[in-house]
């Protein structure tokens, strides 16, 4: 198969999470998230597994952690996608919404480990996160590019809220301070804080006004130029307009808080990992607490029972 052809069958639909692979070939990667409802960075012991099984009957033996909680892998031959897609499946994992322009992982910090969190950054998560998933209003090419937003459970900010479209930060009293137009790339922007002390029934309309507003400038570079555009007080007025058209849903579970001893940490060469490294992981996780944290440094922790 001939790149080119490749090409233009799958970049239309990139938010389905499949992307073709360089050359003339009939190569394809599918970039995976959990699935709706489940907590973005945490990954099971069995879901590890069976993506090392899966890269190894059909892909190139490697997996691939990225910095948003995604696992990605590669070589699959196009014939066996549908085949890919339904183990996946079974494991509670779906490409969609990953890739392209959609929403991406809503990611909150790992809030149940950390003894500074003042809130339930994973609740949160899935709160936002269930307005866009899935969902055509908020993927290509009803949006013209993706949106990225982060939930941190203290002022330490370690869901880096400075370069994200949307950055939630917790504040001590409850309250929360939302940064917005964050973005790297050849045209950095820091985020600015556009709303401060807001309440938690007050978030999903910001994270909708800013996927909505994107909507209707058509803006294909990302929010940062839409506030370069209005500047900040403009940007406010427009935002808090679509604000108050939106109803908030009820919360939704989070995770219960774990005291664990250690993190052990196990870095990766770029992000990859052979497919036997990750299968040593996924032991070590089975036999503490069942789960490792993906979040934003292309590191796998695990939780340890015992120090």
């Amino acid at each position: 198969m001939r790149f080119a052809d490749k090409y233009k069958s799958y970049y239309p639909i990139r938010y389905k999470g499949i992307y073709t692979s360089r050359g003339d070939n009939d190569l394809v990667s599918v970039r995976i998230r959990q699935a709706e409802g489940n907590d973005p960075s945490k990954w099971t012991h069995d879901q590890l597994k069976g993506l090392c099984e899966i890269s190894e009957e059909y892909g190139n033996s490697k997996v691939h952690f990225t910095t948003r909680g995604d696992v990605e892998l590669y070589g699959i031959h196009e014939g066996k996608l549908n085949d890919v897609l339904k183990k996946l499946e079974s494991l509670g994992l779906d490409p969609r919404d990953s890739c392209g322009a959609s929403v991406r992982n809503v990611m909150p910090c790992p809030s149940y480990l950390c003894p500074l969190a003042m809130v339930d950054a994973v609740s949160i998560s899935r709160r936002i996160s269930r307005r866009f998933r899935h969902n055509p209003d908020y993927e290509y090419p009803s949006l013209p590019k993706r949106v990225k937003i982060t939930v941190s459970a203290c002022r330490k900010g370690c869901a880096t809220p400075g370069i994200m479209d949307v950055g939630i930060v917790a504040r001590d009293d409850g309250k929360f301070d939302v940064y917005v137009g964050g973005g790297v790339g050849d045209h950095a922007f820091q985020s600015v804080m556009l709303f401060q002390g807001v309440e938690e029934d007050r978030l999903e309309g910001i994270a909708i006004s800013v996927a909505e507003l994107l909507k209707r400038e058509k803006e294909k570079r990302g929010f940062k130029w839409v506030l370069n555009k209005y500047g900040i007080e403009k940007t406010k007025l427009l935002l808090e307009e679509i604000i108050s058209n939106v109803s908030p849903m009820s919360p939704t579970r989070g995770e219960d808080r774990i005291n664990a001893k250690m993190i052990a940490r196990f870095p990766t060469r770029g992000g990859w990992l052979n497919s036997s490294e990750v299968m040593e992981i996924a032991k070590i996780a089975e036999d503490n607490y069942g789960f490792v944290v993906l979040f934003n440094k292309q590191v796998v922790e695990v939780p340890l029972k015992r120090s």
